[in-house]
């Protein structure tokens, strides 16, 4: 079986992974400048995490100017990444690995129609 990467955008990988760092980056920074109690993080990530992941894949979806169903099919590919990741391994690789299939299915779907990431 022969397998190609002409179905993907290459240059919009890197844009759309770049934009869900940002986003989470920002977002992480704001829920730590909040006095939140110390053990937070432990009792509710479970929520907090995938609401952020949702939120920002809402705030990069606008950004590059995604459909909304580009963007949920997105989110909810790299959150299942990144929970199964995050579960097995670490919650740093759940992290790269959630952003890495974020850009893969952005990127795939880039290339099959005029909208979306332009490169």
């Amino acid at each position: 079986m022969r397998t190609s990467l002409a179905a993907v955008n290459v240059w919009a990988f890197p844009k759309a992974v770049g934009v869900l760092a940002v986003a989470i980056a920002v977002v992480f920074a704001l829920l730590l400048a909040l006095p939140l109690p110390r053990d937070f993080f432990r009792e509710w990530g479970s929520v907090t995490g995938p609401v952020a992941w949702i939120l920002c894949s809402l705030v990069a979806g606008r950004v590059l100017g995604l459909s909304a169903g580009r963007v949920l099919g997105a989110t909810v590919l790299s959150g299942v990444a990144a929970a199964v990741v995050g579960v097995t391994l670490d919650h740093s690789a759940g992290l790269v690995g959630g952003l890495a299939v974020f850009g893969v299915v952005v990127a795939a779907a880039a290339r099959r129609s005029p909208v979306g990431v332009a490169p």
